[in-house]
């Protein structure tokens, strides 16, 4: 149901299940498709330890198997066919996935969650109204957090002039950090941007020249981004996350061979 990208095998795999419940319920059989988040201690979300740490980062707690076994046999002795048993903060899933949050699939849940007292429009607003001179450190200052929640280090640690990938950031922590700042800045980024700025110093040079830019107070210029490297990041850009993804992967593994 809230899969991450590429998915797609699990996520067809997932629908003939549920369709098959219903096809049997529907011929009077018994039948019972049961949406499971991730579990603790067994299944893949639990082989490595980073796993469930990064989705919990994300908002989805794991199911201990103790709890689990109680869902099941408490759903078995009701009439649902289908049905979604996922621990889930849905405030903190919105922080990291704010265009899926927008999708029909959960706005009646949405809807009844109370508004953060921290709106993700904070930072944009604090941006736009401070002077021009001091965005770019308000913006440095906002992506060391970011990206600092994202390789789960220390604020303090990552340097304005340092590589993303010194910090061990991977394809998935490069979108996750793309999530994260489409919902604070409010502005559509491609996950590419990472291969094209690099740094923190970089990339909030450039986010301050698109906010500018998306306000009016700054017309686009030619150099915002390099001659050089236009043609490549125009050719990323038109590929999906997961080949991005698999692009990303390609090039550590290269860089470490």
């Amino acid at each position: 149901m809230l899969g991450s990208p590429g998915q797609g095998n699990y996520a067809a795999a997932n629908a003939f299940l549920d369709a098959l419940a219903h096809y049997r319920r529907a011929h009077g059989l018994p039948g019972l498709s049961i949406n499971w988040g991730p579990w603790a201690e067994v299944g893949l979300s639990a082989a490595q330890a980073n796993r469930g740490e990064r989705l919990a980062q994300r908002g989805f707690a794991s199911i201990a198997p103790a709890q689990g076994m109680e869902m099941l046999g408490r759903l078995m002795r009701e009439a649902t066919t289908q049905v979604g048993v996922l621990p889930i903060n849905l405030r903190q899933w919105r922080q990291f996935y704010p265009q899926l949050a927008q999708t029909p699939l959960l706005a009646e849940l949405i809807e009844q969650e109370e508004k953060s007292p921290q709106d993700t429009s904070q930072m944009r607003a604090a941006l736009l109204a401070a002077a021009p001179s001091e965005r770019s450190a308000l913006l440095e200052a906002h992506l060391q957090e970011q990206i600092a929640r994202v390789v789960r280090l220390p604020a303090a640690q990552i340097e304005p002039h340092t590589s993303f990938k010194s910090f061990g950031l991977d394809s998935l922590m490069a979108m996750e950090l793309r999530n994260c700042l489409e919902g604070s800045l409010g502005v559509t980024l491609p996950v590419t941007m990472i291969f094209g700025y690099p740094t923190v110093t970089a990339l909030a040079s450039h986010l301050t020249s698109r906010l500018q830019i998306l306000t009016g107070t700054e017309t686009e210029s030619p150099q915002a981004q390099p001659a050089a490297e236009a043609p490549a990041l125009q050719r990323i850009a038109e590929l999906s996350d997961d080949e991005v993804e698999r692009l990303f992967a390609a090039r550590v593994g290269a860089k470490k061979s």
